[in-house]
């Protein structure tokens, strides 16, 4: 792994300027709020009295009124179509008499409120109170689905539902809940619980039960250390965006692209924010000019000129890598007492799988000479704490009343299977063949319960109903309806932990019972390799990631399964060609024109603009700009596209996932000066992430990537942590699964599915080898073994 620890570019500087969009500054704006009260949520959802804005000081009059003229004739249909035994509130006119600048506010929302119906809670109540009802008649299980849903959504926190509804709602509820089989509803679970849009539609926002406890650690005024493991994807590196509400924070990575995530971030939301990338002192700190006290501006356009980067006194947060963390550190105490920072270090392990690395002796440094009393190692496969030891020890043993906390989440609200080489779904009970395999599964998994969330549901139930049918399970407090008391316990992850202990239950007798179980293993795939060809389509709702060492093996595999017509291929190859060479010329041009500029007074524009040479340089570059062709291939090539579609499937794929990149790309790609190879990938829609000596390439990539516009990135090792982008399905290589540790599996893992949206997600192994890295415990964990020898 590439670990050089540079200085930023301007590129970079330029990107942590660009404003995260609405959704990311929601969120980080609830975890500002919630450092302070972990209990707090809100809800993007809208009840009808916020929709009219009405006044709520007389809140029973308004709920009285809603109620009767929108809802009670509604409700009073309900019950007598479907004979319900339930009695309509009525009301006396003193009852609903509300002010009169109400009823004009209701007046006004009248003739636009069928437009509006469904985004307002109350009436999604009454819809699903409806579907469940005339499921329950036509007596179809999707009753199970509709019961699911209200009985979850009552409890959102949305201001202001009206009350007699929410009545109503819990009179179903408690109706109907003889006639709901807990049996039934697992057997159902994929479809009506993990896929439920409507859960995911009115789901309150707040923290994750991680963050809630590193925010009440953290308030306690003793030195400490936080072992703080959680899943990929659930906000670890946003958490020091509550933190800085009573501390200033270090925020320590060795991956400076997570860095500048969070730099953003702490721009978007106003967090006096320093740099330290590639520092040797203190000095070589710089400061954002939202954390500076003395800034010269350009007096010609306003903008910053100039920054004092001395005085550090209203930097709230430091992004450093850790080859600077004793420069930061010494800046940030030169303003803030130690006890006052906590230094966030976002994975520790990295570099951790190798025997010896240039990068070990940094990291002894690091923690031989700090002084900063309050440290969190965050991590998504951080060791446990019975595993660390002398790194404890040694820490303890320097701050005095360090107080040690192991914060540990499973959370898996989503699944993400792991598919084998065969297409078949990876789970304990699929490739554990003997009692003794299976024990030792166990065992591993019950201990790392973060795999949970690579536990195919789907596969999960079809072998609970094998169990079931089978009648394999012969104590009844293992039966479903008993092992479940109550139906708010029923979910994904609950689901998951009873597969293991079902497992527990039967590995006496597991040899036996595994034989007679493997004819029912079904495929989940036919194939998945023909990646941009006929399985093309089984890459659904997002990118792709595909992890390699060797990439440009991999790129040449994804041209080759294209079979390019020759003529077509070459034609394309000669324009990018033909195109490399008139952008050599502009080079030159521009080589010609900087060094020309670099004579005259940069400040007079009015004479540069003037300047005969400059203008006939600029009409050059415009002339051979105006000679590059195009290239750009058929539909029938690019993965997923209609006519792709139609060549290699011939039937609908509502949700195949296809690239859109704008023209204007196409061009600013065939400007760089990359090999044609990854050109021609662009055009199938396939990204390169890894090092080019033109790094605009790379720039256009991440941008791409950020806005989900490739089919595909092809990614070396390098990016294996801290790739924050979102992909729905993740491949990886043979040649990397021979070097890889567990930890890094599981790293490499991490890429997929870290959006919040409900989609079909995989990780797609190419060497059935790593199964036993993911459900077997690794028994040398060289990560452990370093940290303890290096912070031991």
């Amino acid at each position: 792994m590439d670990l050089t620890q540079t200085k930023l570019i301007k590129s970079e500087w330029e990107s942590i300027e660009i404003p995260i969009n609405k959704n990311e500054t929601t969120i980080l704006k609830m975890i500002q709020t919630a450092y302070d009260d972990v209990n707090y949520s809100y809800n993007y959802n809208s009840s009808l009295i916020d929709i009219i804005k009405l006044h709520i000081d007389k809140q029973q009059l308004i709920h009285n009124y809603i109620f009767t003229k929108y809802f009670k004739t509604i409700v009073k249909l309900l019950i007598k179509k479907y004979k319900i035994d339930y009695s309509i509130p009525t009301f006396k006119s003193k009852e609903i008499n509300i002010k009169r600048e109400d009823i004009i506010r209701i007046e006004h929302t009248d003739p636009k409120l069928h437009l509006i119906k469904n985004t307002i809670y109350e009436f999604e109540i009454i819809d699903i109170i409806e579907s469940l009802l005339k499921s329950y008649k036509k007596n179809k299980d999707i009753l199970y689905y509709y019961y699911y849903t209200l009985y979850h959504i009552r409890n959102v926190r949305i201001n202001h539902i009206n009350i007699h509804i929410m009545h109503f709602a819990q009179y179903i509820i408690t109706h109907f809940e003889n006639n709901i089989s807990t049996q039934k509803m697992i057997y159902n679970s994929y479809n009506y619980i993990e896929k439920n849009p409507i859960l995911l539609k009115y789901k309150d926002i707040e923290l994750y039960d991680h963050q809630k406890k590193l925010f009440t650690v953290v308030k306690q005024k003793t030195p400490k250390l936080v072992l703080y493991q959680a899943p990929t994807g659930t906000g670890k590196t946003m958490s020091p965006i509550g933190l800085v509400k009573d501390h200033k924070i270090i925020f320590v990575c060795a991956a400076k692209h997570v860095g500048l995530q969070l730099a953003k971030s702490c721009v978007s939301m106003d967090i006096p924010l320093a740099i330290g990338f590639g520092c040797d002192d203190p000095g070589d700190i710089r400061l954002h000019y939202n954390a500076a006290k003395d800034i010269v501006k350009n007096y010609k356009t306003g903008g910053i000129f100039r920054v004092d980067n001395s005085v550090g006194d209203k930097v709230q947060l430091m992004v450093c890598d850790v080859r600077s963390y004793l420069p930061a550190m010494n800046y940030m105490c030169a303003f803030n007492k130690p006890e006052d920072i906590i230094t966030y270090w976002d994975e520790p392990t990295i570099s951790l799988d190798y025997d010896e690395h240039p990068f070990h002796s940094i990291i002894q440094q690091n923690w031989r000479e700090n002084l900063i009393p309050n440290l969190v190692l965050s991590s998504a496969t951080l060791p446990n704490k019975d595993e660390l030891l002398p790194l404890i020890n040694k820490f303890t043993m320097a701050f005095d009343g360090c107080i040690v906390h192991d914060i540990v989440s499973h959370d898996c609200k989503k699944t993400i299977p792991i598919i084998d080489v065969e297409g078949n779904v990876c789970l304990p009970h699929t490739k554990c063949a003997t009692n003794e395999e299976l024990d030792e599964c166990l065992q591993h998994c019950s201990q790392y319960k973060t795999l949970l969330r690579h536990f195919d549901l789907q596969g999960i139930i079809r072998f609970i109903k094998y169990v079931y049918k089978n009648d394999l399970i012969h104590k009844s407090r293992y039966k479903l309806d008993n092992y479940f008391d109550d139906f708010g316990e029923i979910n994904v992850i609950n689901i998951k932990l009873y597969y293991l202990e079902l497992l527990t239950l039967l590995k006496q007798h597991w040899s036996t019972i595994y034989s007679k179980y493997m004819p029912y293993i079904v495929p989940r795939y036919k194939s998945t390799i023909k990646i941009t060809t006929e399985d093309a389509h089984t890459l659904t709702d997002g990118p792709t990631i595909f992890i390699a060492n060797n990439v440009e093996n991999v790129a040449k595999y994804c041209l080759k399964l294209c079979k390019i017509p020759i003529h077509n291929l070459k034609a394309i190859e000669q324009n990018i060609a033909f195109n490399s060479n008139i952008i050599s010329k502009i080079q030159t041009l521009n080589d010609q024109l900087q060094a020309y500029t670099d004579k005259l007074n940069k400040n007079d524009d009015k004479k540069y603009n003037r300047d005969p040479f400059v203008a006939k340089i600029h009409g050059q570059i415009e002339g051979y700009t105006k000679l590059m062709k195009s290239a750009n291939l058929d539909n029938t090539y690019i993965p997923n596209k209609i006519g792709h579609l139609k060549k290699y499937n011939n039937f609908p794929c509502t949700n195949a996932f296809c690239c859109d990149i704008p023209d204007y790309v196409v061009e600013d790609i065939m400007k760089t000066d990359v090999s044609a190879i990854w050109k021609l990938l662009l055009l199938l829609g396939i990204g390169v992430f890894m090092e080019f000596k033109d790094i605009k390439y790379l720039e256009i990539m991440k941008k791409l990537a950020h806005e989900q516009k490739l089919f595909m990135i092809i990614a070396s090792s390098d990016y294996i942590y801290g790739t924050n982008y979102q992909f729905c399905h993740g491949y990886i290589s043979k040649d990397i699964i021979e070097t890889m540790t567990q930890e890094k599996v599981i790293q490499a893992f991490g890429r997929v599915g870290r959006n919040n949206a409900q989609q079909d997600y995989s990780i797609r192994i190419r060497d059935n080898s790593v199964i036993d890295k993911i459900f077997k415990k690794d028994l040398n964990r060289k990560e452990i073994t370093n940290m303890n020898r290096l912070m031991g």
